[in-house]
């Protein structure tokens, strides 16, 4: 055979060698997967295990440390109460209706007949008591006496009486009714240490309702009789000055308003501040409109504290 021959001879049997195994290549990627293994099972979980005992690591002792921590020590002093036990609270915030006070104050406070009238909202009663509808005298007692118990030694108080009678007969029956006058506790200011709050409390503790609303004589003894020392003025009432007219016929509204500012100006120059409180309704429940001057009080002490330069507030 030549070469030739056998060359063709070889390369066919090289071809059909080359179409066999692509076939069997094929069959094999043709032929199924096997099934896939469950990863987790009734033998294995899949989780894992702690392969040992479980370790905690401290931080460990430094070299020459061998101190105990110390247990807290108590003081041997118990804590410290409050300077006032009746109210149960150190407080200088000062009061609902007056505010914070320094210096030397000096109240004009209305206790006529109609400050028995019990038309006050919820408060607390000089005890501390929550009582709902205190009379407007037994507010002003404890808005007053919580007042004073945040003042401090350095502190001077007094208080003219803004009702009164020459005899000193209080009003409510026949013959008692006389022409209206004020008073004072002390006619001088007093410093507030331990000793004088105790005795200012005790006054305004046994304060009474008196008969009329002399308005123009404790306002004119509030700024003619201390000197220019005073740093607040309160004036509080609860209705128009009373009676209607003074000894001499002057009428006692426009006689107020129009001599009250020569009164105030030595003061205020000294930097007084003037504090108009109106206390309770415009028209209590079985208190007449006409006597005692129920009619426009709130109208005449907010112009009262306009006209004057004043803070004005109505509390009932």
């Amino acid at each position: 055979m030549s070469t030739l021959a056998r060359l063709s001879v070889a390369c066919g049997i090289s071809l059909v060698a080359g179409i066999l195994c692509f076939q069997i290549i094929i069959i094999e990627a043709e032929s199924p997967a096997a099934p896939p293994e469950l990863f987790r099972n009734a033998a294995n979980d899949g989780a894992d295990r702690p392969s040992g005992r479980l370790l905690l690591r401290v931080k460990a002792k430094q070299d020459g440390d061998d101190s105990v921590p110390e247990p807290p020590v108590e003081p041997d002093e118990p804590p410290v109460e409050p300077n006032n036990p009746e109210t149960g609270a150190d407080d200088d915030s000062g009061s609902d209706w007056y505010g914070k006070l320094g210096g030397a104050t000096l109240f004009v406070l209305d206790v006529s007949v109609s400050m028995n009238a019990a038309d006050m909202s919820i408060g607390e009663n000089m005890d501390g008591d929550v009582v709902a509808g205190m009379t407007r005298l037994d507010a002003l007692k404890s808005e007053t006496i919580r007042s004073i118990r945040t003042l401090g030694d350095n502190d001077m108080i007094d208080f003219v009486l803004l009702a009164g009678c020459v005899n000193g007969a209080r009003h409510g029956g026949a013959g008692q009714q006389c022409e209206p006058v004020t008073d004072v506790w002390q006619g001088r200011f007093v410093p507030c240490d331990e000793a004088g709050q105790a005795r200012a409390i005790e006054f305004i503790r046994g304060m009474t309702a008196w008969y009329g609303t002399p308005t123009y004589r404790a306002l004119k003894r509030a700024c003619t009789e201390y000197g220019t020392d005073i740093d607040t003025l309160i004036f509080l009432s609860d209705g128009v000055p009373y009676p209607g007219r003074l000894e001499d016929g002057k009428q006692h509204i426009p006689a107020i308003f129009s001599e009250f500012p020569g009164w105030y100006a030595p003061i205020a120059a000294y930097g007084c501040k003037l504090k108009c409180i109106h206390i309770g309704q415009e028209k209590p429940p079985g208190y007449s409109t006409t006597f005692g001057g129920f009619d426009g009080a709130s109208r005449f002490m907010s112009e009262f504290a306009a006209r004057n330069n004043g803070e004005y507030k109505h509390v009932e």
